[in-house]
């Protein structure tokens, strides 16, 4: 029988929930909201409970635009934000953003059973993906 990753989108918690998740081996989908001073701040230290091969990081689009972006802020988050999270992400964790790039795309190709290839450009050339 096939296994389906679970994944914990735009994880908000407490420390006691996030651990809770880890016991389960989830994976954990960090966004723009740790960003906000108001709404994140708390998870900018625990997002260092996350275990390296768990972590991934999302947009959560059109909603939870990272405030650590130039102002205006976009009207709406989109995925071309996510470089945003990722650089705040890094600094959290107190890794360079390329550390973390290569990091949480591994574990992107993981859950998704993604093939461990460079796009080519080639739009007509899609990676094989198995249904479950």
């Amino acid at each position: 029988s096939v296994s389906a990753p679970i994944i914990v989108n735009c994880f908000s918690g407490t420390k006691e929930q996030l651990e809770t998740y880890i016991q389960l081996g989830v994976y954990i989908v960090i966004t723009g909201i740790i960003c906000s001073d108001d709404r994140g701040s708390h998870l900018r230290d625990i997002v260092k409970l996350i275990p390296p091969d768990r972590l991934l990081i999302g947009t959560d689009a059109p909603y939870l635009t990272p405030f650590n972006m130039t102002r205006p802020y976009p009207k709406r988050n989109e995925p071309c934000c996510l470089p945003h999270v990722l650089d705040f992400v890094a600094q959290c964790l107190e890794l360079d953003v390329i550390t973390l790039a290569n990091m949480t795309t591994k574990n992107v190709r993981s859950v998704f059973r993604l093939e461990d290839s460079v796009f080519d450009g080639n739009l007509a050339s899609k990676p094989n993906i198995e249904i479950m």
